[in-house]
């Protein structure tokens, strides 16, 4: 398990974003609890994939 994080900024924590024409810029904060740092990382790799599935299909 992984430790170490800081108050208000746990493990698993990432941000990601999105930038575009027309002033598109969007960004969330992403927990994920895979409870290790590879899983961590499939994680936040499928929240960025998502994100941007999204606004392709103009869901977001």
């Amino acid at each position: 398990v992984p430790t170490g994080g800081r108050s208000g900024l746990p493990v698993g924590t990432f941000y990601i974003g999105l930038a575009g024409p027309d002033n598109l810029d969007v960004a969330e904060r992403i927990q994920t609890d895979a409870g290790d740092r590879d899983g961590n990382k499939r994680q936040a790799a499928q929240a960025v994939i998502d994100l941007l599935g999204k606004h392709l299909s103009g869901e977001a």
